[in-house]
């Protein structure tokens, strides 16, 4: 269909838009779509193409932080030659307007500001996952860059001020490729981490997972920092952790996704060995050329995916060995030493949990709760209702509806989401 008012040619209408569930009208407010300027440094009037990850929300106030790209934004003259840079960046707005927080510029001499902090005059590619954002306008994040064709990622926070570009403040290191595990465990002493998660921010600590491999870790955990300048990292949850209640049994995997609000950290752990095979079918529907392959069929009836079995005629499928063993887990952080800090499992798999009987291995990555700094832990927002579940993807199912709603991020007034009229349908809380 047409992308409408807000939509660009014949492109879905997509953007990112603001609700206040404390007001009758709860009308909807949109922060930002297809046809909003892209906030400067903009020399060449470029506007928004698209928000590949879902907004995050600040605690109290009606912050947000989100990813945008767009076509290049700033012209500049290098060696005597034209040149077009910015596509990508992180977008806020804790003053109103939105301000660029962070961007694909650290190259220019004119915004060092947005330089990669370890490497000088090197900017970041991209900005994976969500930004998250405090009530006091810091920024937190994942980026990616390279140093002698070398790909590096990192996480790092940036103070944002009332100006363009968030005034000339640099953005700060937490942790990147060079940083040594705080927690080596079986890892070797002296292995850094080979991959970070995009983090989670508030007042004044934000929280990320790490690993010294994102495939196959064998140690890494979730730290805390400061975002005042203390870079010490201090280790919440390591893969060494025993879970509580299961013996002697440690953590083998962490999800990426966490969920924080200064003093309760919120995640999906996963342990043990045991293993389960299950039969993923290819699909019928969609993209014919996928399909074909998958089903050993059309212009690939000699030649398809060699992983397929089809012994019993179309539709074949695939093995595959899953983790049987999965749940999300709560874990407090306390500043008196006397408390120290205790975890309790929140959710654990049931028969009802997906059509299998396991979570899928994607969906923990990117499952979210809802933590109150002072009432402590919510019941879960992220589970599955009884009776069948969705074949894939993240729902929220409010206890009257028959609707979901997906990708979105919510604190306990207000509720921040991507929207696209083609995949989300929204009810009041």
């Amino acid at each position: 269909g047409s992308g409408g008012d807000h939509g660009q040619g014949n492109g879905p209408t997509h953007g990112i838009y603001f609700i206040d569930m404390d007001t009758d009208d709860r009308q909807m407010v949109r922060i930002l779509d297809r046809t909003t300027g892209v906030p400067g440094p903009n020399n060449l009037g470029t506007t928004f193409i698209e928000t590949p990850s879902f907004p995050r929300i600040a605690m109290w106030f009606d912050t947000i932080a989100t990813r945008g790209n767009h076509q290049p934004l700033w012209e500049y003259t290098l060696d005597g030659e034209h040149t077009r840079t910015g596509t990508t960046g992180i977008y806020t707005n804790p003053f109103g307007p939105l301000i660029t927080g962070a961007g694909k510029l650290g190259d220019v001499e004119d915004f060092s500001f947005f330089e990669v902090p370890e490497a000088p005059g090197t900017r970041f590619e991209v900005f994976p996952g969500s930004p998250a954002v405090t009530d006091a306008g810091i920024i937190a994040f994942k980026g990616n860059y390279q140093v002698s064709a070398v790909g590096k990622t990192g996480v790092y926070y940036r103070q944002i001020g009332d100006a363009e570009a968030g005034g000339n403040g640099p953005i700060q290191l937490v942790a990147n490729s060079d940083t040594m595990v705080p927690n080596p465990g079986k890892c070797d002493p002296g292995t850094t981490f080979g991959s970070t998660a995009p983090p989670s921010a508030a007042w004044n600590h934000m929280v990320f997972v790490g690993f010294d491999n994102e495939e196959k870790p064998i140690c890494g955990g979730i730290y805390r920092a400061s975002l005042t300048g203390k870079l010490k990292l201090k280790t919440l949850v390591g893969l060494e952790t025993k879970v509580p209640g299961q013996g002697g049994e440690t953590f083998t995997r962490i999800g990426e996704g966490l969920s924080y609000d200064g003093r309760f950290v919120a995640f999906w752990g996963a342990w043990g060995q045991d293993t389960r095979t299950v039969r993923l079918y290819c699909r019928e529907e969609g993209n014919k050329i996928r399909n074909d392959f998958c089903n050993n069929a059309g212009a690939f009836a000699e030649q398809g995916d060699e992983n397929s079995i089809c012994d019993e005629g179309p539709p074949c499928y695939q093995k595959k060995r899953f983790r049987s063993i999965r749940a999300f887990l709560f874990m407090t952080l306390s500043a008196r030493a006397s408390c120290g800090w205790w975890q309790w499992p929140v959710l654990k798999p049931t028969s009802t949990t997906s059509s299998t009987g396991i979570i899928p291995e994607h969906l923990p990555v990117q499952a979210r709760m809802m933590v109150n700094r002072h009432a402590g832990a919510l019941p879960p927002l992220w589970q599955y209702p009884s009776g069948p579940a969705p074949r894939s993807g993240l729902h929220f199912w409010p206890s009257t509806e028959t609707s979901i709603l997906t990708r979105s991020f919510m604190m306990p007034r207000l509720t921040v989401f991507t929207w696209s009229k083609y995949w989300v349908h929204l009810r009041p809380r």
